[in-house]
């Protein structure tokens, strides 16, 4: 009974952190990680531990945020800087999210 409170225990301090790692483990980004491996190889190795710290710091700010407050990322910004600030932060959300998709589609032309 021990051990499965100490995993339950775990399990809730690392599952937000699993979704969010499984949530960006799609075939786009999992394509376009492999293509920019084969072009770069270790060259982005350094950038990759220096990107680290910054992105688990920015979810776990994140985490705590919608935890406290119970709303999102874009209805904070609405609601703290505006309408026009919200957008902005949604559009560039969603170009980081249409970029993988256009170097899949662009790199599978040229392999076609």
């Amino acid at each position: 009974m021990r051990i499965r409170k100490r995993i339950l225990f775990y399990l809730t301090i690392f599952g937000p952190g699993m979704v969010v790692m499984f949530a960006d483990t799609d075939a786009g980004s999992v394509i376009t990680a492999a293509q920019s491996g084969a072009v770069y190889g270790y060259k982005l190795l350094l950038a990759q531990f220096l990107l680290i710290p910054v992105l688990y710091i920015v979810q776990e700010l994140t985490v705590r945020l919608g935890i406290l407050t119970g709303k999102g990322h874009g209805e904070l910004i609405k609601e703290h800087y505006g309408g026009f600030w919200a957008i902005v932060s949604v559009a560039t959300m969603v170009l980081t999210c249409i970029g993988p998709l256009a170097t899949i589609k662009n790199g599978l032309h040229r392999q076609l």
